[in-house]
């Protein structure tokens, strides 16, 4: 028999405390802390703008060192790779002190990606 329960908490300083309290109640499996973002869209939006500008960029490397340049844009796809929030594990035991510090957790960073493929007309 198992229950698993996922928390969405947002107040970082606040998960170490949590966590303690969890296994204080009896909790004795945590499988990590993820950390994301609670709306990614805009971020995705910009990073999607950034990659077409770049893709056309580095189009532009290439055609200029072959002796052409690029027309227009034949072919463009893409969307976001799937990134998963990065998860720590703290593998630790647990003892029941009251006097012990709370869990340290420690904000990380998340890497939103997106990736795109361009294919643009070359000409002389």
């Amino acid at each position: 028999m198992s229950n698993n329960v996922a928390v969405t908490l947002r107040d970082i300083p606040r998960i170490g405390s949590l966590l303690d309290k969890a296994v204080t109640a009896g909790a004795n499996s945590i499988y990590g802390v993820g950390f994301g973002h609670n709306d990614p869209s805009a971020l995705l939006d910009s990073a999607r703008t950034v990659a077409v500008a770049d893709a056309r960029r580095k189009a532009d490397i290439y055609a200029t060192g072959a002796g052409a340049r690029i027309g227009r844009l034949m072919i463009l796809t893409g969307e976001p790779s799937r990134t998963a929030p990065i998860v720590r594990y703290f593998p630790r035991a647990f003892a029941a002190d009251a006097a012990a510090p709370p869990t340290p957790i420690e904000a990380g960073a998340d890497k939103l990606t997106v990736t795109v493929l361009a294919r643009f007309e070359l000409t002389q």
